[in-house]
């Protein structure tokens, strides 16, 4: 014990007199230089302590990386990344002007995926191979795109789908059957007794009903989760038609279906009745938002995008959506239809928190891309690659005006 004691008081006071060297260096520093983000401690009152960060105008590089920041403006306490953006986590709404932040995802290696479905919330992702007349696998992610498991083996996936909550997840396989699973994407059952062109599945919020559509056939609805499905054979979806694409509201009863050369069809009733809406065109795409009230449409016959308030009765032309992302096919909607989003291949997504009304191009998404999807919640956008099986994924804001 006495050695010890003896070594610590022997260093005690030259480790006081190198700390106020030290502390003495630090301020003619910060005296003599522009100071930046300068912090402070909150030490007034009972559990004070916390540390307070000022402004920093700077622009964020290298050589500040891991800097904070606040900002009235901004309001949240920004981080530089490093790599060109001052970032608020999750503050999609109280940056002034907010950009959102992808990030790439290799899945695995092959030769690309050609369809996505998220999750209200974001934290569950379906993707699957779908290039051309090739097979690919079924991976699904449990953590909004951080890491990935293959699930299924390589079929013609045409389309995913997946519940509100993630429990729920179904595709479809050309010249094949419907595939679903009730535990998150973890194991998957083959469903339907007959191998069909499926080319698109929808399905309510709580995954019990289902909508899918066959290439130049029919129309077939299931109320058990996907396990048995029945055509649906009351006019005018009683014939075969070119369908594109279904949707269908939260509670599984206002259903759109819309055709590559003829009408939108709509059913309000959970499939008994349907009535053909909108003019006759190529439509490539439907949305129907959580209530069921509105719609988004996509025709390439008259080239324009279009609204519906009134669960599909009327439709009123969004020009500035379609002007901007003129190569889009299909569009990913949130819950309440406010945000969109498109992608045309070679140009970044676009998107709108308008009902479409205006849109822009997500300023650092990628350009190669097949589908872009955006969560019910609105918070979270993700969109696949064509030609390699990567996924990007955008969860975060910058708050920027570079």
């Amino acid at each position: 014990m006495s050695n010890m004691a003896s070594a610590s008081a022997s260093h005690f006071f030259p480790v006081i007199r190198t700390g106020f060297l030290f502390m003495a260096f630090i301020a003619i520093t910060a005296y003599s230089h522009t100071a930046y983000a300068q912090s402070s401690i909150d030490s007034g009152g009972a559990g004070g302590g916390a540390i307070m960060p000022g402004d920093d105008t700077r622009a964020c590089n290298g050589t500040n990386a891991g800097a904070l920041r606040f900002r009235t403006a901004d309001n949240c306490v920004a981080y530089c990344n490093g790599a060109g953006s001052w970032i608020c986590p999750g503050a999609s709404s109280t940056c002034a002007n907010p950009k959102r932040i992808w990030r790439p995802r290799m899945v695995g290696t092959g030769n690309g995926f050609g369809t996505i479905a998220l999750s209200d919330d974001g934290s569950t992702i379906v993707v699957a191979s779908n290039n051309g007349n090739t097979t690919g696998p079924l991976f699904v992610s449990k953590d909004t795109g951080a890491t990935w498991v293959q699930r299924d083996t390589d079929r013609r996936w045409q389309r995913v789908a997946v519940s509100s909550n993630g429990g729920v997840t179904a595709g479809v396989v050309y010249g094949g059957r419907v595939f679903t699973s009730t535990d998150g994407g973890t194991t998957w059952n083959q469903q339907d007794s007959a191998d069909r062109n499926w080319i698109d599945i929808t399905m309510s919020s709580d995954g019990t009903r289902m909508l899918g559509a066959t290439e130049n056939g029919r129309l077939f609805l299931s109320t058990d989760t996907g396990v048995t499905w029945t055509q649906i054979n009351v006019a005018p979806v009683n014939t075969d038609r070119p369908w594109s694409m279904v949707s269908s509201s939260h509670d599984g009863q206002t259903l759109a279906a819309a055709t590559n050369y003829g009408y939108i069809y709509v059913s309000v009733n959970g499939g008994t009745s349907w009535t053909a809406r909108a003019n006759q065109g190529y439509w490539t795409s439907v949305n129907v938002s959580s209530s069921g009230a509105r719609m988004f449409g996509h025709s390439s016959w008259g080239d324009n995008t279009y609204i519906s308030t009134n669960s599909g009765t009327t439709w009123t032309a969004q020009p500035a959506f379609y002007a901007l992302d003129a190569g889009a096919e299909r569009y990913g909607m949130s819950d309440d239809a406010s945000i969109l989003v498109a992608s045309a291949l070679g140009a970044k997504v676009a998107s709108s928190t308008d009902y479409g009304a205006t849109a822009a191009r997500e300023k650092y998404s990628p350009t190669n891309i097949a589908s872009a999807v955006v969560s019910g919640n609105g918070l979270v956008m993700a969109a696949i690659d064509t030609g390699n099986m990567m996924v990007n994924v955008s969860t975060q804001w910058a708050c920027t005006t570079n």
